[in-house]
């Protein structure tokens, strides 16, 4: 599946925007730009403050966060799962460090989640 055609939320969708080059995004893949752990990108942020897992074909289905941490080698990634929980990763494009927060909202009190930071140049 190409990203542009994974549905996405709009802050994945803003971070899927400042991948590399026109020519090289229209290239690029979520599965190819999770299972390569590719730290310049914003991407793998994004999902990191959602509630995410991987599925691979030898390993089976593991949380995003331990797929990163894992040396997994000579796999196939069969699929990533955004689970639908009411989180939201919000992005601060305005500073100098990008940060993504996962927070789910209950019973009107915010619980927190995540708070990621990736670094990138606008």
């Amino acid at each position: 599946m190409n990203i542009k055609e994974f549905i996405m939320p709009e802050t994945l969708d803003m971070a899927y925007e400042l991948i590399i080059g026109v020519q090289l995004r229209n290239l690029v893949t979520v599965g190819g730009t999770v299972y390569a752990r590719y730290g310049f990108l914003d991407f793998i942020t994004a999902l990191l403050a959602l509630n995410v897992s991987v599925e691979l074909y030898k390993e089976g289905r593991m949380s995003l966060e331990e797929f990163l941490q894992k040396s997994v080698q000579n796999d196939i990634l069969v699929k990533i799962i955004l689970y639908k929980d009411d989180r939201r990763a919000v992005p601060n494009l305005n500073g100098a460090f990008k940060i993504a927060v996962g927070v789910r909202i209950t019973d009107l009190h915010i619980t927190p989640e995540k708070v990621l930071m990736g670094l990138m140049k606008k």
